[in-house]
């Protein structure tokens, strides 16, 4: 069966309809998979259709960019008009209405001009890709053309991960330096430690510091009211989406002084710190295990919040950061993201600056400015080029639309990697 491929594009012509109707789905990486401009561009049959939906959508980004006339060609030119028409239209996914009043046509004049404009842009494809292909057959820019963050996201990279370290902890370094604090002690009674934890527990949701002294007071209770050769065991009993329980047990302690009066005595003075970290504490039945402290802590959850007005976009986030064990949560309005923000307490809010009702600028500034949202990272999502403005103004980070999956994966990595280290 011939595709689409298989057959010559001897003019840009054949290009301008298949062109449009990809521009229309750029967001829609499913319906880009099959697309016939697909099968014309990507060329490497190797490739699963997902990475080639990807490829063509960056050819397409490229494209645009290529047809950037730059900061001094003068507002309302042709080619100032044909750039801006590729950006409100597509990569914001404006309303044609919305995209004439933005470039002063009346809508009779702006379809004319869009007419145009589609056939320059496949004109421009056809000479790239068709008259002079390029070597190779994905797209032309590497990861070494990419730019490097400036030193002040870096900075502020760093500031985010230290904000988010502080909270979350990691339960099993947390226990390691907690045992490492106790070594003399279980040496010197002979004690055995049974650690029944999985390879990786998970991140929870405490100020690190404070766990490790409620664990360290648990733990020493019990290590030093237990005879010589008792075994101490730390256990995870149960794991859920929002927390986990552990049980610490002694099995060297007389059950019936435990019941009278150690450990109801111990919890009352542990419960005000167990309070701080958001930890529930109890006694554990006495057994043939021995007697103890059953915990149960909050787990990190991967949580994002985007603000964005094109439906397309929060979609696509979805599909990109779902996979990833992200929970989505969207909205719209701008008015809702400091509600939303509060409620859920995401790991990172991304942020268009370009909403209809109120100046995303704003938006940021009443985020940073509350004490409830202040320790979440901003990273500012849009079209215009105003990376260095975004973060003076207080941002995190900055990522430039469209949006790919890897820039979007990596920097939520590059906030979380103090949480792990």
């Amino acid at each position: 069966m011939m595709t689409s491929s298989d057959i010559p594009t001897e003019s840009p012509a054949e290009l301008v309809d298949e062109l449009a109707d990809a521009y229309e789905h750029f967001y829609d990486m499913v319906h880009l998979r099959t697309h016939p401009l697909t099968d014309r561009l990507v060329h490497d049959r190797s490739s699963n259709n997902r990475k080639r939906a990807r490829e063509v959508q960056s050819i397409l980004c490229e494209l645009i960019d290529y047809l950037d006339p730059g900061p001094d060609v003068p507002p309302f030119t042709h080619e100032w008009r044909r750039h801006q028409y590729m950006v409100l239209r597509y990569l914001q996914g404006l309303s044609h209405q919305a995209v004439a009043d933005e470039l002063g046509l009346g809508l009779r004049q702006y379809y004319r001009v869009r007419k145009a404009i589609l056939d320059e842009v496949a004109e421009t494809l056809w000479q790239q890709r068709f008259a002079n292909p390029p070597i190779g057959t994905g797209s032309s820019s590497s990861p070494a053309d990419a730019p490097q963050p400036t030193q002040l996201e870096i900075l502020r990279l760093e500031a985010a991960a230290l904000s988010q370290a502080g909270r979350h902890a990691q339960l099993g370094e947390v226990l390691e330096g907690v045992l490492t604090l106790l070594q003399p002690a279980v040496a010197k009674q002979d004690i055995t430690i049974d650690l029944d934890l999985p390879v990786s527990p998970p991140t929870v949701s405490a100020q690190q510091d404070l766990l490790r002294q409620l664990l360290l007071a648990m733990i020493g209770y019990l290590v030093k009211r237990a005879r010589q050769g008792s075994t101490v065991t730390i256990a995870q009993r149960d794991l859920a989406v929002t927390w986990m329980a552990l049980e610490i047990r002694c099995s060297g302690i007389c059950a019936a002084d435990w019941d009278r009066a150690d450990g109801s005595q111990q919890l009352e003075e542990l419960d005000p710190m167990a309070n701080l970290c958001g930890v529930e504490i109890h006694p554990l039945p006495t057994s043939t295990y021995g007697v103890g402290f059953g915990v149960r802590l909050p787990v990190t959850q991967k949580k994002v919040l985007v603000v964005d007005d094109n439906s397309d976009i929060l979609r696509l986030f979805q599909t990109y950061l779902q996979p990833h064990g992200y929970s989505v949560f969207c909205t719209q309005t701008a008015s809702d993201a400091l509600g939303m923000a509060l409620q859920f307490q995401p790991s990172a809010i991304f942020l268009d600056v370009m909403l209809p009702e109120t100046d995303g600028w704003e938006v940021m500034q009443e985020l940073l400015n509350h004490p409830g949202t202040s320790s979440i990272p901003v990273i500012v999502c849009t079209v215009l080029a105003q990376k260095e403005l975004a973060l003076l103004l207080g941002a995190t980070a900055y990522v430039a639309k469209p949006v790919t999956e890897e820039v979007l994966v990596t920097t939520l990595e590059s906030l979380n990697s103090k949480v792990r280290t």
